[in-house]
């Protein structure tokens, strides 16, 4: 498997980013997601959060030492997958992707998913359509260990036969940082998209700011549209003290200073803005770390020829 925990870890900060840095600050951003009541709250910081305090015990080796112990380390991975797949799910919906058939038959989703809740949410499953009656029981297997989740399967369908199952945890967590790394993709294509529809409404504002013939009063309202969080920047930046300033720009210098100041920080604000949103489109370059580096392997081969003979000063001397 090519894709780490740590690859996935950075595409979730980068999604972090634009919700964030982005469609927290900008109006025109929010209508490109399902920026509301609930994804206004908590909501997003919660998933981040939750995400945050689960990643590394997906790294986590397996060190029980008795069956109880693995019992307990299974019980609580196969939870975190399950709660983790809902908020994937949480965070499509953030950003208006529905893809609920395609999440539903994704088997790097549902065998973990089914597994989850064959084995730890519904041991005891029954059948509210008949009358509450039995469909399957589970029971761990005795042959339950570090390496591998194994119990019995007591199905209906199976006449309640035995049926020993088994997954070895590699291929658990390899299925779901496939899923992980699939749907985060999604999420990041879908940014890209809103992204670049931001950027191309910056540089159109940028040619509105630049047309002497637009009034001033126009371009203010255009920037509340599509780039207010200038306005945050400075007290002076208020609509309606843009425009008195604007009125007032002959008659002293100040005037005319905190205009150029405010054009001049719009324009690096905008610069700024559309720089940071193309470098959260590109993965950040993963630093080498010096317990990561592995030495080039080099062959030392003597040889059994003597070495030859360095001639001296005198002995060059005479030569030539």
């Amino acid at each position: 498997m090519n894709i780490s925990l740590a690859d996935i870890r950075e595409k979730l900060d980068r999604i972090s980013d634009v919700w964030f840095h982005f469609v927290w600050d900008y109006r025109f951003l929010r209508t490109e997601v399902n920026f509301n009541e609930e994804t206004s709250t908590t909501f997003f910081g919660d998933i981040l959060t939750y995400f945050g305090d689960t990643f590394e015990l997906l790294s986590m080796s397996n060190n029980s030492k008795t069956y109880q112990e693995n019992t307990f380390f299974f019980t609580g991975l196969m939870q975190i997958i399950y709660v983790q797949q809902d908020l994937v799910e949480e965070l499509m919906y953030a950003f208006k992707l529905d893809r609920g058939k395609q999440m539903a038959n994704d088997p790097d989703r549902s065998i973990n998913r089914n597994l989850r809740n064959e084995l730890i949410g519904h041991p005891i499953r029954r059948s509210k359509e008949e009358s509450n009656s039995l469909v399957s029981s589970v029971i761990f297997g005795n042959q339950l260990s570090n390496e591998k989740i194994h119990y019995v399967l007591y199905a209906r369908e199976n006449e309640f036969k035995g049926q020993e199952v088994e997954h070895k945890l590699t291929e658990i967590i390899e299925r779901h940082i496939t899923f992980l790394n699939r749907y985060f993709d999604f999420i990041l294509e879908k940014i890209k998209i809103i992204l670049d529809r931001f950027n191309k409404k910056i540089l159109e504002l940028q040619k509105v700011i630049k047309n002497e013939s637009v009034s001033f009063e126009s371009k203010v309202e255009l920037v509340g549209q599509l780039f207010e969080s200038i306005f945050k920047e400075n007290y002076l930046y208020k609509k309606e003290i843009l425009i008195e300033i604007n009125k007032r720009y002959n008659e002293h210098h100040r005037y005319k200073f905190a205009m150029e100041m405010f054009l001049s920080e719009l324009e690096d604000l905008m610069i700024g803005k559309m720089e940071s949103a193309n470098e959260l489109l590109v993965p950040k370059k993963k630093v080498l770390n010096i317990n990561e580096f592995v030495p080039p392997n080099i062959n030392i081969v003597f040889s059994s020829d003597p070495a030859p003979k360095m001639k001296t000063k005198s002995e060059t001397m005479v030569m030539s």
